[in-house]
């Protein structure tokens, strides 16, 4: 039971985004929500997936959540190593230095600590990518091109564009 209490906190936004995905345009504007799943999913799929560029940018939004995550838990690993086994005065100039040399007994890292570890550490990444996915400021700034944009960019210019007009086509 205390295990099934996260997995609905977790669920309940995804079933409610994938029934609000079944519902027609004009339902969802006049916020006519219903429960009961409608009939427009595969139409609505379809309109997103070529009135927009969403698979290249799912593709560009996983790559950059990947990457980030995997760097903020390889760090965090450093870090909490450092933590657990440098204690006292100066244990800023100890940060500073695992940090900038990353020089860790390795064995004991990989053969004690990360096998330990493997749980607080999937959930960290998880955690970790889904902030990365939803911190969509920096991609945005730092794609050079439309084609390089992220998911969450473009759907939140959808969603500007679609308050504007009835006929919204994201392009």
């Amino acid at each position: 039971m205390p295990l099934l209490t996260p997995q609905i906190f977790v669920l309940t936004p995804l079933v409610f985004v994938a029934i609000t995905a079944t519902q027609s345009y004009e339902d969802v504007l006049r916020n006519d929500f219903s429960l009961i799943p409608a009939r427009h999913f595969l139409g609505n799929l379809s309109e997103v997936w070529t009135r927009t560029d969403l698979p290249r940018q799912t593709l560009n939004s996983i790559v950059v959540g990947l990457i980030t995550a995997a760097g903020r838990v390889a760090l965090a690993v450093t870090m909490s190593f450092a933590v657990v086994v440098f204690t006292g005065r100066g244990m800023g100039v100890v940060y500073a230095l695992v940090v900038a040399s990353i020089m860790l007994p390795l064995r004991f890292l990989w053969d004690i600590l990360l096998p330990l570890s493997k749980g607080p550490l999937t959930a960290l990444g998880t955690y970790m990518f889904i902030s990365a996915w939803f911190h969509h400021m920096w991609p945005l700034v730092a794609a050079s091109s439309p084609a390089r944009t992220v998911a969450v960019v473009d759907l939140a210019r959808c969603r500007r564009t679609a308050r504007a007009s009835p006929i919204s086509p994201c392009r």
